[in-house]
């Protein structure tokens, strides 16, 4: 099973750079790329300009939610 998250909007790339060393500038919608956010494997599909699909391992899923909610704290 995967978990799944859908992150979109103009911070998106901000959160998901806070733990992931993919350059996000280089993406294009449409395109994938497999790394690793924080401790926990992840596919990333960029599905628009700023619109990211990710998944992981459903064992992981909690732990990058609160990843995600502790990268996007500092954000307006």
């Amino acid at each position: 099973m995967k978990g799944r998250f859908a992150k979109n909007g103009c911070g998106a790339r901000g959160i998901l750079s806070a733990g992931c060393p993919l350059d996000f500038s280089a993406m294009r919608p449409g395109k994938c790329a497999q790394s690793h956010y924080a401790q926990a494997a992840v596919l990333i599909l960029q599905c628009g300009e700023d619109a990211f699909d990710v998944q992981t391992r459903i064992s992981f899923a909690p732990y990058l939610w609160r990843y995600f909610q502790t990268a996007a704290a500092p954000l307006p």
